[in-house]
């Protein structure tokens, strides 16, 4: 049933498959279209932002384990997730969340090149240090 879905939205280009990265992606269009009709949309945003948190915690030590390969790709796949999550934590007054994916991501950036991106979110969130929960400093 949802793989027939999935198909019929890949042959529409509402959705494309990346073969190399064997995953689902929505056109951009298509998830802008649909930030702009959340009319609440803090409940979906702050599931979002928990949900990657776990993920960053749990990768974390395995990035630094016999299964780095994995966890790097994992992490690799959902990037850009990672990055809306942190960016709305700032935005939000809840930077301790973000300040937790980014330590967790730190590996991440520094194996995979991604030094601006975690130097540019490491300086918003201590630009929005006032609104750092004590465990999170």
């Amino acid at each position: 049933m949802i793989l027939d879905l999935l198909s019929q939205l890949t042959e529409k280009s509402v959705i494309i498959y990346d073969e190399s990265k064997e995953r689902y992606r929505i056109l951009e269009s298509i998830k802008q279209y649909g930030i702009e009709k959340l009319s609440d949309g803090y409940e979906v945003y702050l599931r979002h932002l928990n949900f990657f948190l776990e993920l960053s915690e749990k990768a974390a030590p395995e990035l630094r384990s016999e299964n780095a390969r994995f966890w790097l790709d994992t992490i690799d796949a959902d990037h850009s997730n990672f990055i809306s999550a942190i960016d709305w934590s700032v935005t939000n007054e809840i930077a301790d969340k973000g300040a937790i994916i980014a330590a967790a991501l730190g590996n991440f950036w520094n194996t995979a090149g991604h030094y601006s991106t975690g130097i540019r979110l490491n300086e918003n969130i201590l630009q929005s240090s006032g609104t750092l929960d004590d465990s999170s400093k």
